[in-house]
């Protein structure tokens, strides 16, 4: 309760009408009654004598007896009950009754100007004249003034006491309605402040008619109306306007809240401007001034809706990266636990997202190489990024070589790695296809070298057998046997690991007999994994084998058959054909060329007479092996003769080129006809094989005596200054200038002639080639020479 202190009397009392009950009182039974706050303030006066008011208050020197009177009375009232009574030095007497509130002292009920026994009238007349009052008016005033007994003010005192208690009740009522009137404001007052300092705008809402009945600050900034303005507006309409944002969707959620309780939902609104927003609202129901209410909190999440969206949207951009990315990927923690995989590695490795993400990374590896996993988790750690292969094992046990590249990333705030695992099958087989390649190439080689060596024709045989039986990545049994052709008989040239019934059996075989024998007759390549009845040859203990039969042929004629065993049941691998075949065709080339040897042993004697007749039975040869280039060797010898002379050479380097040039592509005898003359692509083999003739050529020549390095020439005729020519890669000036004179012209011979595999391109094209390639594929001295002899008119003759 407030302090009836902090209050004045006249608040609590109904002053005038208490003026009125007084007067009406006086009226009917003569009761002379004032009530006087503690500060001396006068609020009713009923009966009170002219000649105190009058007189003795309205003189200076009286008036401060009178004072003096009023003090007295104010220091002693809490002293006597019911009253304290005195009397002023003129002899009339005043009571004063207090008047208590709430147990306070807040003002005095006076009962006075009286006399308790009849006045002196010379007493008062001496009192005019002291003070200059008028004493016929003074006097009748004084006559005026009641003169009771002791009993009666004692009466009217108690009379007083009583109004008192009355009026102390009344201030007290009327107090604690004061109180009660400022404890609803300050509520009031301190519920608004709460109100508006709330940053989630607040609805206070009937619960029959969703009317709004009160909003906070908050409300109106966010929605742009004034709290006017939303008393005029139905709570229902505040949203979109579209389902699941209309009004009758509100007024479901607000039924659901007055009887089921409290409802958290999104919601999309709209402000008094229309703009569209999303919030997030809780209405409940709730008793606010003992009335029954919902009460709606609104929170704008706009700017989250729309961060949600980005990040779904990024988390969808994110995940479709991550699933559509060709290699697989791993996250894991730094302990080997799965985090997340994408789609590609559950493709790869044929699980499920589940499967993978309960697995440790080490179950994803082949057993001996997940033994590794925790050195290398260790060195992720160390060095935040390892690269490494590996080899994965799939869902249905079968294995796929991995190349991994490893880092350390941040994967919801905690250390983890992200292994991008990608499928290297093919580049293995590729690079094993290469080994392959280049094991077959130096195979060649080796071949290609026996047969400039001084051997006769068995032991190059032999020597070759024993080379094939040595291919490491071919499954063979370390027998096998070369067979040449005599007419329409194969004999046994070379062997290894023979059995004796063999070697008599085999030392002849007619075409069509046995495996070889088919090989021979249809000129086809065999092969058989196991003993069976076409395996004619047969003697007591043979032990089971397979076989791969390989005709040698030149231009579709049988030479020979190379015959290899293999172990029983051998499944035929990519690429061994290839090869033995390969190795057939270097054997028929060395074949040829022993056969073109004898030729040209038997005219030694003949050619020797003159070394052009030599160059040309070479020219001619090389013609009958490649109909399609006839001419060529002639034709490049004239354009490089041009060109030397186009540069200023002396009689002796012309003369050295002119042989040099008709011999240059001599070593294509060694080449199976068929690659020559094939009309389309060649294969990785079989331009191995072409790229032979430059070396074959010099070997070829070497036993020459033309008086000049012509060997050397041909040998480097494919060189190119930027090194990228065979057989030896030289670059620049290490290539003599014979041989990049000879390089031009048989190139733009080449380009303007027609070949099987396309037709002639033409002078412009050829030299539109020389001038793009001058100064790094050739020489630029010879280039220029080579635009300048064309362009005085030189021609290339029938």
């Amino acid at each position: 309760m407030a302090d009836p202190v902090a209050c004045r009397l006249e608040d609590l009392l109904d002053v005038s009408k208490l003026q009125e009950f007084f007067d009406s009182l006086n009226a009917a039974f003569p009761f002379q009654l004032a009530i006087i706050d503690n500060e001396s303030n006068i609020l009713t006066t009923t009966a009170c004598q002219d000649v105190c008011t009058q007189f003795h208050r309205a003189h200076p020197e009286c008036e401060l007896e009178c004072r003096e009177s009023d003090g007295y009375i104010l220091s002693h009232i809490d002293e006597v009950d019911p009253s304290v009574v005195y009397q002023c030095p003129r002899g009339m007497v005043d009571a004063a009754t207090p008047i208590l509130v709430g147990g306070k002292h807040l003002g005095n009920a006076f009962v006075g100007q009286l006399f308790l026994e009849k006045p002196d009238l010379e007493f008062f007349r001496a009192q005019a004249a002291k003070y200059g009052f008028d004493e016929d008016a003074y006097l009748e005033a004084v006559d005026r003034t009641p003169v009771l007994t002791r009993e009666q003010l004692e009466r009217n005192l108690a009379v007083a006491k009583e109004f008192t208690e009355i009026l102390g009740a009344m201030g007290l009522e009327r107090l604690q309605e004061l109180e009660a009137t400022r404890a609803q404001r300050d509520s009031q007052t301190r519920y608004r402040t709460i109100l508006d300092a709330i940053g989630d705008a607040v609805f206070v809402l009937d619960v029959e008619t969703g009317a709004v009945l009160e909003v906070n600050r908050s409300a109106c900034e966010m929605y742009g109306y004034s709290s006017a303005e939303f008393r005029l507006i139905d709570f229902a309409t505040l949203g979109s306007g579209q389902p699941p944002c209309a009004p009758d969707d509100a007024r479901e959620w607000m039924l659901r809240a007055a009887e089921e309780g409290p409802q958290l939902f999104e919601w999309r609104a709209r402000d008094k401007s229309g703009r569209l927003f999303w919030i997030e609202q809780t209405m409940r129901h709730a008793t606010i001034g003992g009335q029954e209410r919902l009460l709606v909190t609104t929170n704008d999440i706009t700017l989250r809706q729309q961060g949600e969206i980005a990040l779904e949207d990024s988390e969808r951009r994110y995940r479709k990266l991550f699933d559509s990315a060709g290699d697989a990927i791993f996250i894991h923690d730094t302990e080997g636990r799965m985090l997340a995989v994408n789609a590609t590695a559950c493709e790869r490795l044929g699980y499920t997202r589940n499967e993978l993400l309960a697995m440790n990374i080490d179950a994803v590896d082949a057993p001996e190489h997940g033994v590794h996993v925790p050195e290398r988790l260790t060195r992720i750690i160390e060095q935040e990024r390892i690269a490494f292969e590996s080899v994965h094992r799939r869902k249905d046990g079968s294995l796929v070589p991995t190349e991994l590249n490893a880092q350390l990333i941040t994967w919801e705030g905690r250390p983890a790695v992200m292994s991008i695992a990608r499928d290297i099958t093919e580049r293995q087989r590729m690079e094993e296809a290469l080994v392959r390649s280049s094991r077959t190439q130096g195979i060649l080689n080796d071949v290609f070298r026996l047969s400039i060596e001084d051997l006769d024709l068995t032991a190059l045989l032999q020597r070759t057998i024993d080379q094939m039986l040595t291919i490491p990545w071919l499954e063979l049994l370390p027998r096998g046997a070369i067979f040449l052709a005599e007419g329409r008989t194969l004999r046994l040239m070379a062997h290894r690991g023979l059995a004796k019934p063999l070697l008599r059996a085999c030392a002849s075989v007619d075409f069509g007999r046995c495996l070889c024998g088919r090989a021979a007759l249809t000129g086809e390549f065999v092969f058989v994994d196991h003993l069976d009845e076409r395996h004619e040859t047969a003697y007591e203990g043979m032990t089971p084998h397979g076989h791969y039969c390989v005709p040698i042929l030149s231009a579709g004629e049988v030479m020979g058959v190379v015959c290899l065993y293999l172990p029983p049941g051998h499944e035929a691998q990519p690429g061994e054909r290839e090869v033995l075949e390969a190795v057939a065709s270097a054997l028929a080339g060395i074949l040829r060329r022993r056969r073109a040897e004898e030729a040209l042993l038997e005219s030694a004697v003949a050619l020797r007479r003159t070394v052009d007749g030599a160059v040309a039975a070479m020219g001619a040869l090389v013609e009958t092996r490649d109909p399609y280039t006839a001419g060529h060797e002639r034709r490049v010898t004239e354009l490089a003769v041009a060109l030397g002379a186009e540069m200023g050479l002396g009689a002796d380097t012309l003369e050295t080129l002119r042989l040099a040039s008709a011999v240059h592509d001599i070593g294509k005898v060694a080449v199976p006809a068929e690659i020559l003359t094939k009309p389309g692509r060649l294969s990785e083999t079989e331009f191995a094989l072409i790229k032979v003739h430059p070396a074959a050529g010099a070997d070829i020549l070497a036993s020459v005596e033309f008086g000049a390095p012509v060997a050397d020439i041909v040998r480097w005729h494919h060189e190119r200054l930027d090194g990228s020519g065979y057989p030896d890669g030289l670059v620049g000036e290490a290539i003599p200038r014979e041989v990049r004179i000879i390089a031009v012209a048989d190139v733009v011979e080449a380009m303007a002639s027609h070949r099987p595999y396309r037709p002639a391109l033409g002078i412009e094209a050829a030299l539109a080639e020389i001038a793009e390639g001058a100064g790094r594929l050739y020489d630029a001295d010879v280039a220029a020479a080579c635009a300048r002899v064309f362009a005085a008119g030189f021609a290339f003759s029938e």
